[in-house]
């Protein structure tokens, strides 16, 4: 059988690590937790199991790459620090609902919508597989503002929301042009950070691959200098 030569890259153990860290500094304060301290132990457990062997997939997914799956999992339920909102906070924006009528299509930018946190705009999504703006609420999220644009398409839903910069701690491990994916509540969620901005992209029906290639499509070219 041929070598399986999918060990994690440089940037990945270095993302995992980076998160790590957090979950580290987050279960040593008292309010984390004792499963989130418990579950620290087990990935850093496991981490050290697999180096230096030939990294066996799970799923279609490297080690390293299921090692950082697991680790922002387990970050939605870290403290970020004072004032600071949590992912998980975050990630619960998309479950509520909208309080305002969906923002129209920017005249003549068809590709933009009427809506935006800071110099970010949120994109129309109806040309890509008809998700057409439903709805939009806007929250106040511990130090930062929040706004929330609801999309639908063929009876599903998704929802975006952009918290207001500067990015949310564990969002940091995102990189700047990745992203990570997190489960709450059966809903999908993708993170990633944008001009300063934490983005969360989610869903409960719309797998984290689907969601992150739309996002990939409404990305930066929004944003102004």
């Amino acid at each position: 059988m041929p070598e399986d030569n999918h060990s994690p890259d440089s940037s990945t153990l270095a993302r995992a690590a980076r998160v790590r860290d957090l979950l580290h500094a987050a279960a040593a304060q008292e309010r984390a937790p004792q499963r989130l301290r418990e579950r620290v132990a087990q990935l850093d457990a496991g981490r050290s199991s697999v180096r230096g062997r030939r990294r066996p997939r799970l799923g279609g997914l490297s080690v390293g790459t299921a090692l950082v799956a697991a680790l922002a999992a387990v970050a939605v339920v870290a403290a970020s620090g004072p004032g600071a909102p949590s992912l998980a906070q975050a990630a619960t924006l998309a479950q509520r609902a909208p309080d305002a009528p969906g923002p129209s299509p920017v005249p003549g930018s068809p590709y933009w919508l009427n809506a935006r946190v800071g110099g970010l705009s949120f994109p129309n999504w109806r040309p890509y597989g008809g998700w057409r703006s439903v709805g939009e609420r806007r929250d106040r999220l511990g130090d930062r503002t929040a706004t929330t644009v609801y999309y639908s398409a063929r009876g599903r839903r998704i929802a975006y929301s952009i918290v207001s910069a500067p990015e949310l701690p564990a969002a940091v491990a995102a990189g700047g042009t990745g992203h990570i994916t997190l489960w709450q509540h059966g809903r999908a969620t993708v993170v990633w950070n944008e001009h300063g901005h934490t983005c969360l992209l989610s869903a409960a029906d719309v797998s984290p691959r689907q969601l992150w290639r739309l996002a990939s499509r409404g990305r930066s070219s929004g944003a102004e200098a």
